[in-house]
């Protein structure tokens, strides 16, 4: 879990094709998607391209469209879409009317063998015991500590930098 999966796209013996718009669907309890890179098949000559995604990350459905204003035959790299494993397990990434590529004059161009494919998670559960203080400085409960004396505490885990929040209260847990 937490390991980034990356799942390039190619294009195989296209022709004339200027755009292509396509939605596809993975399990969001597996994975997270992360982004897409343009890859180089669009891109050749001196040709502009628009390159879009949508995303809808709950659903785990995401909306790519790639787009040049002239023709091109060929094959080539599309795109690599990036996910994030954020749950062990198989998720299919499964690519909905994939039939999309149109010439300029926005006619559909078929493809053939654009097939599904598997992602798999490798990892163990996540870890849902929070972290627990083991230690503090001064001790709970020391009295006679001076004002201005560093504080201190020691988790059971380590933390990260950006989670924790700690808040100092008395003893009626009123903010101090």
């Amino acid at each position: 879990m937490g390991q980034i999966i990356n799942k390039e796209i190619a294009v195989f013996g296209l022709k004339d094709a200027a755009s292509v718009s396509f939605d596809f669907e993975y399990n969001p309890q597996f994975l997270q998607f992360i982004g897409a890179t343009e890859g180089d098949f669009f891109n050749q000559g001196t040709a502009t391209t628009s390159f879009t995604t949508f995303l809808q990350n709950q659903l785990g459905k995401v909306t790519v469209n790639v787009s040049r204003p002239t023709n091109i035959s060929g094959s080539g790299g599309l795109m690599t879409l990036a996910f994030r494993g954020v749950a062990a397990g198989t998720s299919t990434l499964l690519f909905l009317d994939p039939k999309q590529f149109k010439n300029q004059d926005n006619v559909v161009v078929e493809i053939d063998d654009f097939e599904d494919s598997a992602v798999s998670v490798t990892g163990s559960a996540p870890d849902t015991t929070p972290p627990i203080v083991s230690s503090t400085s001064p001790a709970n409960n020391e009295t006679g500590v001076a004002i201005h004396s560093a504080i201190s505490a020691i988790f059971s885990e380590p933390m990260p930098s950006a989670e924790p929040s700690v808040f100092l209260t008395n003893p009626r847990r009123l903010l101090l």
